[in-house]
Formats: structure tokens, C-alpha cells, sequence
């Protein structure tokens, strides 16, 4: 957790990086890696087909979500849909950011940087990185 001054702490912690999320599948299956900060306050990862399931922690120590802002940086790599990228957005709504690999000829991977920034001083209060990647493997 960063300090905002010596005697405090961020209201915000984004915790351990990088996460790691990746999805592996034999074809004909579909291959499905995600990032998603929640406005809830909590963040989540998915490696099988954007089932949610993985548990990244929660972001909002304390305040309420409109306080804060997103922004996602494509670092490298094929650029994931969902949210835009190099942009500040409102935490009062959940944010996600995927690759989808259909066929073997689509394997896809990134790095991200995520930042959290204080909307009323435009402070950046925690940042990570998060890699996602998908492949699909021939069908024995």
C-alpha cells in the first residue's frame, strides 16, 4: 500500500503484479483471458472462458467508487476489446478489458499497465500490470 502522506495510507490498493491470466484449450474450443475491475470494489480474473472465477482481491479500501478513475495502457502486444485503452473512466461502472482466440491461427497476448487515480487531485494512487494470454492447441 502506497502512503499519501507519512501518516496515511490510499484508499485504494491494486495489489501484487503482474497478473498473470491465461487461457488454454484444445481446438475446436474457444481460448478466453480477462481483466475486470469491478465498481463493487472488488477485481477479477477469468482463464476459462470469461467464467469470472478468479479472485484478484479487492481494489477500495475505503471512499465510494465515483471518487476514482481507470486508465489501461497497452505496454505490448495485441490490444484486448472491452474498455478503451489511454483513457481515464469512472469507476462507478465496472470496467474489463479480454482476449478471445477462436482457431489455432488467433493465439493472442498483452501487458497492460492499470492506474488508479484520485478524480478531485488527479493523483495516481496504485498502479499493476496484467498479462493476458490465450491459445488453442489441435485436436489430438
Amino acid at each position: 500500500m502506497m502512503a499519501w502522506a507519512s501518516q496515511q495510507t490510499y484508499p485504494v490498493e491494486l495489489g501484487a503484479s503482474p497478473k498473470i491470466l491465461n487461457s488454454f484449450v484444445i481446438d475446436p474450443a474457444d481460448a478466453a483471458a480477462g481483466f475486470r475491475i469491478h465498481s463493487n470494489g472488488t477485481m477479477q480474473g477469468s482463464e476459462d472462458f470469461l467464467n469470472w472465477a478468479i479472485d484478484l482481491g479487492t481494489w477500495l479500501i475505503s471512499g465510494v467508487n465515483s471518487a476514482y478513475q481507470v486508465r489501461a495502457t497497452l505496454l505490448s502486444g495485441d490490444e484486448p476489446t472491452g474498455d478503451n485503452f489511454d483513457e481515464w473512466l469512472a469507476l462507478s461502472s465496472t470496467r474489463t478489458w479480454t482476449h478471445t482466440s477462436t482457431g489455432m491461427a488467433l493465439d493472442k497476448s498483452c501487458s497492460m499497465l492499470i492506474e488508479v487515480r484520485f478524480v478531485a487531485s488527479g493523483a495516481i494512487l496504485d498502479t499493476c500490470t496484467v498479462n493476458l494470454s490465450t491459445h488453442v492447441e489441435p485436436d489430438a
